[in-house]
């Protein structure tokens, strides 16, 4: 297990002339429970998408469970868990269409976890209806938020290995 849950060194973002961060340090360690709080514009989100690679960094280092945030962003990915606070779902794409699709993100998925996936969402045949934005993502959050069972959950359903869980909203 690497020494750092998260570590940043002098990361800075910018999106050409606006600064997103500038020069973060930061060092989450094992056992430490670490929240980002701020105003809106501060920095949170940024830093958790340059964390998953969603957003490349103009500069420094990031790293998680001793990977390193881009080189590694496919493991960092599987070994992570991430729900955005603005998660923008498709409203017709059906339940098992949106697994998969947030499956890829993570480096795939095999389609028979969609099925244990859905039967655990409680989701009626998720391959034959459209699900709204705002219930698959309350169902997807309420599995998240389950805390101490995230990581039993995450091994049962075959995608285990969660070891550190980024969570944003604004």
């Amino acid at each position: 297990m690497p020494d750092a849950v998260i570590e940043l060194d002098r990361l800075t973002k910018f999106y050409g002339p606006h600064r997103g961060i500038e020069d973060v340090d930061l060092v989450v360690e094992p056992g430490q429970a670490f929240g980002f709080l701020g105003p809106n514009g501060a920095g949170k989100s940024t830093t958790m998408r340059v964390l998953l690679d969603f957003h490349r960094a103009t500069s420094g280092s990031a790293t998680v469970l001793g990977l390193d945030c881009r080189a590694d962003s496919m493991e960092v990915r599987r070994r992570t868990g991430y729900l955005s606070g603005d998660i923008a779902l498709y409203e017709k794409l059906t339940a098992e269409e949106h697994l998969l699709w947030l499956g890829k993100l993570r480096g795939g998925i095999d389609k028979r976890r969609i099925a244990e996936l859905a039967e655990r969402l409680g989701l009626d045949r998720p391959h034959e209806r459209a699900v709204g934005v705002a219930q698959l993502a309350a169902e997807v959050a309420v599995q998240h938020l389950r805390g101490a069972h995230a990581r039993v959950e995450a091994d049962r359903l075959g995608v285990g290995g969660v070891l550190c869980v980024l969570s944003g909203s604004h």
